[in-house]
């Protein structure tokens, strides 16, 4: 079992602080984080952005109420995509309250001109063990479900950032709390 929610494990790799000046600047912050890395598929990292949601001016997307929050990069040469985060299936929220918000339209695409090198990094505040049912075994309940503490500690993250890199211009794209 990888360090990575389960739907990013094949295109998640480690990284430092050193790959941002942000994460160099926050660098104490940045190695409490439950998770982290740079989105690779083999030796590919450059990737065009789709999203559903908003965008603001400074390039930052956020959740839109009337669309659910959705970032997709795609490598250019053989268009292969990977959803990056989909709020109604990944993160806390997607454990908790089954998202019904199913209008998407097309998703957008971030710039037209521009391939970025993706960092994305989540963390899990919640104590499982407090918040819900506990089994024999350390196993946790939610909804009848059962799951492992520390499959919950990967994939049901209440935190998660992506930043983009293109030409050394480094720009946050997401950042939400997913309580």
């Amino acid at each position: 079992m990888s360090n990575y929610p389960e739907y990013l494990q094949e295109v998640l790799h480690p990284i430092t602080a050193n790959v941002s000046p942000y994460f160099l600047k926050n660098e104490n912050w940045f190695n409490s984080l439950t998770w982290k890395g740079q989105v690779k598929v083999n030796s590919e990292e450059l990737f065009s952005i789709s999203y559903s949601g908003k965008l603001d001016t400074d390039g930052f997307i956020y959740t839109d109420t009337d669309e659910p929050l959705i970032i997709k990069a795609t490598l250019p040469l053989t268009n292969k995509s990977i959803i990056l985060f989909d709020e109604r299936i990944h993160g806390f929220n997607s454990f908790i309250n089954k998202s019904s918000r199913n209008n998407i339209s097309l998703l957008k695409n971030y710039t037209e001109k521009h391939s970025y090198k993706l960092y994305i990094y989540g963390n899990t505040s919640t104590d499982f063990e407090d918040e819900f049912t506990v089994l024999e075994n350390h196993l946790i309940q939610i909804d009848n479900t059962t799951y492992t503490l520390d499959y919950l500690q990967l994939n049901a993250f209440d935190f998660l950032g992506i930043i983009a890199v293109h030409d050394d211009r480094e720009i946050k794209l997401c950042e939400i709390e997913l309580v």
